[in-house]
């Protein structure tokens, strides 16, 4: 019997080991996509996203197959944006699908694929005001550039122009002003303005009557609730063309919470999980520290009567609790280091291995296990040693 019982302890103290080490791998996966969370939805200072109304559209039809017409039907946006009631500020923005490359005067001559790459936006000045866009040197881009100009974002300045100052760097593209060299005339700070989890990119603006616009987003900084302006104004932006629908009309603090939903339910769901193995760990520390009291009842007699203090006894049970849970715990970082890399690609600006997720969790737990291991060990240090002794 005395080998089936030690069998039997030794078995729920491997089952609690596992259960701290399934918790350490749940919980050190919440943390670290906790923490990519908030750096995804900590906002740049100057970013202000909560006033801003925003709307697409896209060009359609035989009429818009000349760039002159788009132009003009921008201007048409532009006029009407800007003086519908409560816009505080108004601009477009509109953006090439791809990477493109650039030819930056004064550059090395290598080949097109070795070449600078930057998204390319075609925008309005106004723009930069109604998204909350802070220009952090030089200037943002007005409506009457005599010829073209660019402002680039922190990113194309730091990957391409690193210890350069950007202001008067000459930079080409093949489809503005002629396949003319264009003068930097601002650099803007690194803005998420379209997905929360999309890293900065390197970015180029330039005025979006010298480009060539594809679909728009129309950008609004309203006096009040975007939601309510949102109707009146739609419908002051829809005459400028009936043709062409507006659609997907909605704050940008909504779409950019919007833009980040998978990541948030996948947060919930492992946080539940990793909850609940917390609980269930937290109970079965406490569920068998309890037995092993109970069927060592007669034994913490025996040590009592030969002299053993009550905080010997405490402490003997506690250490028998912490030393199942470091080994859960160790057990539990070894596997979860094994498995970062499977969740490398869910995480945002955090490595795999934080030390400070780890170190949080696994401090979390030893504080969870002792808790759970003094209640036990109290109440075997308060038994009678006299009562302790009669059982069997």
């Amino acid at each position: 019997m005395a080998s089936a019982s030690a069998g039997s302890l030794r078995a729920r103290k491997t089952l609690v080991a596992a259960e701290l080490a399934l918790s350490v791998v749940l919980l050190v996966g919440a943390g670290l996509m906790l923490r990519s969370f908030w750096r995804i939805t900590e906002n740049p200072a100057g970013f202000a996203p909560e006033r801003v109304l925003t709307m697409r559209m896209q060009f359609s039809g035989p009429r818009y197959r000349e760039n002159t017409n788009r132009i003009a039907y921008v201007d048409e946006l532009l006029q009407r944006a800007r003086r519908a009631p409560g816009v505080e500020a108004a601009g477009v923005s509109s953006s090439a699908d791809s990477r493109m490359r650039l030819d930056i005067e004064g550059a090395p001559d290598v080949p097109r694929e070795a070449r600078p790459s930057a998204l390319v936006s075609v925008v309005s000045d106004g723009y930069a005001d109604a998204i909350g866009m802070r220009v952090v040197k030089g200037r943002w881009i007005r409506d009457d550039e005599p010829a073209p100009v660019f402002v680039m974002n922190e990113a194309l300045a730091r990957q391409y122009l690193a210890g350069q100052d950007p202001i008067g760097k000459r930079v080409r593209l093949p489809w503005v002003g002629n396949q003319s060299f264009a003068t930097v005339v601002g650099v803007v700070a690194d803005l998420r303005y379209s997905k929360l989890d999309a890293r900065s990119e390197p970015e180029l603006f330039t005025d979006y009557r010298h480009g060539r616009p594809f679909g728009l987003t129309v950008a609004m900084r309203v006096a009040g609730d975007p939601t309510k302006a949102a109707p009146p104004i739609r419908a002051l932006l829809a005459g400028a063309d009936r043709t062409q629908p507006i659609f997907d009309v909605k704050p940008l603090d909504v779409a950019l919470a919007d833009s980040i939903a998978p990541r948030r339910f996948n947060l919930l769901l492992l946080g539940m999980f990793a909850g609940s193995a917390l609980v269930l760990a937290l109970v079965g520390i406490y569920g068998m520290i309890a037995y092993s009291v109970a069927q060592r009842t007669h034994e913490i007699g025996v040590r009592m009567a030969l002299g053993a203090e009550r905080h010997d006894v405490v402490r003997m049970i506690v250490w028998q609790g912490m030393t199942i849970a470091a080994a859960g715990i160790a057990a539990g970082v070894a596997g979860t280091l094994a498995l970062t890399r499977a969740i490398a690609s869910l995480l945002y600006d955090v490595t795999p291995t934080d030390p400070l997720t780890f170190a949080t969790v696994a401090g979390t737990l030893a504080v969870t296990a002792l808790a759970a291991s003094c209640g036990p060990a109290i109440k075997g240090a308060l038994v009678d040693p006299i009562v302790a002794l009669r059982c069997e």
